[in-house]
């Protein structure tokens, strides 16, 4: 668990003060790759989307292979450094505090397209929506890549990379079919980040609000095991709402005013990601001492 802290810790203060690294985040093998994968398989065949399970594992299998060769020689240093590699690959792409600061400190005139370029989503009409947008960043950027990370090593890091962009960004290789399944797989590896984030939200801001609306959040879709795409959006907005209550902050903010909410939600979800390395180092450290 030391190993899996460190590792963390590296690749947030690379991503963070050697922005520039984040070049080398690119995919553009992954079209490739579907392309040589489908000129194999008959045509009726691709089309059903659970080829896109195949797209996906047999990268990983390669991973898996590497990080299996790497694990033992020199005292597991190269080991160490391709798990670097592969989870400083999969974060991102960009950087949240960047993006974060470009849509709050742009004309209003201008935001929905910086938030477009940024988000890939049109500018927020509420303060929640703003909250939400940030929210559902870190979720994708941030916390599903490092959970997986923890639970299955740069296999679960890649996995889900991989898995969020045959969901999102796959609309000029894949079918419908096949990036429908790619959103099953992601809400899927998600469920567990979204509630991981849930409770760090409530840890880090105003417990109670954060509970009511997260209960509030699992009584619309039907309970706890549903795969809710919205639960990290809305319990960030009550996070995010709480602290604004709390410094005095008028609650019925709107479009105008989402440079302050965007902010806000930065530093809510950059204090959930503080509750989740501190529960790391905690297991590191009872670890080290079992």
């Amino acid at each position: 668990m030391t190993y899996v802290l460190v590792t963390i810790l590296l690749v947030q203060v690379l991503s963070h003060f050697v922005p520039d690294l984040a070049r080398l985040r690119r995919f553009d093998w992954f079209a490739s790759w579907a392309t040589w994968l489908s000129g194999r398989i008959d045509g009726e065949s691709w089309r059903n989307g659970y080829t896109v399970l195949a797209l996906i594992a047999l990268p990983l299998l390669l991973i898996g292979v590497l990080q299996a060769l790497l694990a033992q020689p020199l005292y597991g240093l190269p080991g160490f450094l391709f798990a670097v590699a592969v989870l400083f690959y999969s974060w991102g792409p960009r950087d949240l505090d960047r993006d974060v600061e470009a849509a709050a400190s742009a004309d209003v005139i201008d935001r929905p397209q910086v938030v477009r370029g940024v988000f890939g989503q049109g500018a927020p009409t509420s303060a929640s929506a703003a909250a939400g947008l940030v929210g559902r960043a870190a979720q994708r950027r941030w916390f599903g890549p490092m959970l997986w990370f923890v639970i299955l090593g740069p296999v679960g890091a890649l996995l889900y990379r991989l898995a969020d962009l045959g969901a999102h960004e796959g609309g000029d290789i894949l079918s419908l079919e096949q990036q429908s399944v790619a959103a099953r797989l992601q809400a899927i590896l998600d469920w567990p980040v979204a509630a991981l984030i849930a409770l760090g939200t409530a840890i880090s801001t105003d417990f109670d609000t954060v509970l009511h609306a997260w209960r509030r959040r699992l009584a619309l879709t039907g309970g706890p095991f549903v795969f809710d795409a919205q639960l990290v959006p809305v319990v960030v907005a009550a996070g995010v709402k709480a602290d604004l209550e709390d410094e005095g902050v008028a609650d019925d903010l709107g479009y105008t005013d989402a440079d302050i909410v965007l902010r806000d939600a930065l530093n809510v979800v950059w204090r959930v990601l503080i509750v989740w390395m501190a529960i790391l180092a905690l297991v590191a450290l009872v670890s080290l001492l079992a």
